[in-house]
C-alpha cells in the first residue's frame, strides 16, 4: 500500500470511530449515561486530532524530509 494510501486509511478509522461515537451518543438508550457518551465522543474527537497531527508530521519526512 502506498504510503498516502495508508495515510488516508488511518484518518478514515478515526473518523469512523468518532461518527460511531456520536451515533451512540444521539441515539442513547434509556440506561446508558449522557456524561459517559458524551466523553467517548470527546475522546474520538482527540484521537481524530491527534491522528492529523501525526500524519501531517509523518507527511513532512516522507514528502519533505523533514524532520
Amino acid at each position: 500500500m502506498s504510503k498516502g494510501k495508508e495515510f488516508l486509511h488511518r484518518l478514515h478509522e478515526a473518523l469512523g470511530e468518532f461518527e460511531k461515537s456520536i451515533v451512540r451518543r444521539e441515539h442513547k438508550k434509556l440506561l446508558d449515561d449522557r456524561v459517559v457518551l458524551q466523553q467517548n465522543v470527546d475522546d474520538a474527537r482527540r484521537k481524530v486530532v491527534e491522528t492529523v497531527v501525526e500524519l501531517v508530521k509523518e507527511a513532512q519526512v516522507e514528502y519533505l524530509g523533514e524532520a
